[in-house]
C-alpha cells in the first residue's frame, strides 16, 4: 500500500492504539484507491478504530458495522 506522509502517520498512530475514531468530510479524502482503503479498513478494524464520513452514509460506529464483519 503506497501511503502519503500524513496517512503513514495516521497508520502508525492506529497501530500504536492512539486513535479511536477517524472522521472525514468525504471517504475519498482518506484514500482514493479502493484496495488501499480496504487494507486500511483491516488495520482500523484490528485496532478497534471506527470511521465516519460526515457527508456520506458511512459510519462504522453503528451496530450495522458488526453485520459486515
Amino acid at each position: 500500500m503506497r501511503l502519503l506522509g500524513a496517512l503513514q502517520r495516521l497508520l502508525r498512530d492506529i497501530e500504536a492504539d492512539q486513535v479511536d475514531v477517524i472522521v472525514v468530510y468525504k471517504s475519498n479524502r482518506l484514500s482514493r484507491p479502493l484496495m488501499d482503503f480496504a487494507k486500511l479498513a483491516e488495520v482500523m478494524d484490528a485496532h478497534g478504530v471506527t470511521y465516519v464520513s460526515i457527508t456520506q452514509s458511512f459510519n462504522t460506529t453503528t451496530s450495522m458495522r458488526r453485520m459486515y464483519r
